[in-house]
This record gives structure tokens, C-alpha cells and sequence, in this order.
């Protein structure tokens, strides 16, 4: 059987990730509306953030702020409702099980089944249909590996955050 501790840490991994994962979506979604895509990404797909628009960087902000205020107020919550160490391992731990959640919800529902399956209209806003990123799934799965990188550094950050203030 598994510790009530465990399962309140597992469960608020999972609910704030998906509260996480909308609010990525969100970023996504104003990122297409504001054509900030077309201004970072390059005929193959690739970031090219030298050419970045005034709409993408706020959009980066906007992502930079979610990877990091994100797993802080959820280790802050876990932290004031159950009876769990508060250590910088479990800190990193509950950050990187929320960036996990995003990061598959970014590869299966966004990037798969939207992008990739549903090719809805509004896809051609963002980028020419015709390029590899938004027709095939190796790019969205290197995107993938690219994001457990960046998962690792955005949680260690949010648990030395975490573990500084201790709110």
C-alpha cells in the first residue's frame, strides 16, 4: 500500500501539471494568434530566436515564468496541506513531475493529435503546412527530449527557489 504522503505528492503532481498543461496550451494558443511562431521558427522548424518578435518573447517570458512560478506554488501548496519533508530533492522531484506532465500533454495532444492528425485550419497560420516540423513526428519528439532537458534545469531552479523562501 502506498503512503498517504505519497499519494497527496502524486496527486498534486498530476492535478498542477494539468492545470500547468492548460495554461501552456494557452501560451500556444496566443503564440498562433499572435503570429508570434512565424517570427521563431525557421523553414525546418527549428527555434531561431535571433529573429525573435516583440509576441514571442512574450510568449518566452510568459513560458520561462509557467516552468518556474508553476511548481513553486505547487510545492508551496503541498508544503501547507500535508505532512510531507520539505526538502530540495522533493521540491525538484514535484517540479520535474510537473514539467513531465506538460511536456507529454506538448508531444501527444498538441503536437500529435492536433498538429500532426487533426491538421486544423488554423495550423497554416503558423507556419507553410509543407515543412517537416508540421508534418512529421520526429522533430515534435526531439522537441520532446529538448523539453526533459530543459524540465531538469527550470525544476532544479524552482526548487532552489522553493527552498529559499519556504513560504
Amino acid at each position: 500500500m502506498v503512503p498517504r504522503v505519497g499519494i497527496e505528492i502524486v496527486w498534486s503532481v498530476f492535478s498542477y501539471g494539468l492545470i500547468m498543461s492548460g495554461a501552456f496550451t494557452a501560451l500556444v494558443v496566443l503564440q498562433a494568434v499572435l503570429g508570434a511562431n512565424n517570427s521563431v521558427r525557421d523553414s525546418s522548424g527549428r527555434l531561431a530566436l535571433s529573429a525573435a518578435s516583440p509576441a514571442a518573447i512574450v510568449v518566452f517570458v510568459g513560458a520561462f515564468v509557467l516552468l518556474i512560478g508553476a511548481p513553486v506554488v505547487a510545492n508551496w501548496h503541498l508544503g501547507t496541506t500535508a505532512a510531507v519533508s520539505d526538502t530540495v530533492l522533493r521540491y525538484f522531484w514535484v517540479g520535474y513531475g510537473m514539467v513531465l506532465v506538460v511536456n507529454l500533454w506538448d508531444l501527444v495532444v498538441i503536437d500529435y493529435f492536433i498538429l500532426l492528425k487533426l491538421k486544423p485550419v488554423w495550423s497554416r497560420w503558423i507556419a507553410v503546412p509543407q515543412t517537416e516540423y508540421y508534418t512529421t513526428f520526429r522533430p515534435h519528439l526531439i522537441g520532446f527530449v529538448r523539453g526533459l532537458v530543459i524540465g531538469v534545469v527550470s525544476s532544479a531552479f524552482s526548487a532552489l527557489v522553493t527552498s529559499m523562501f519556504r513560504f
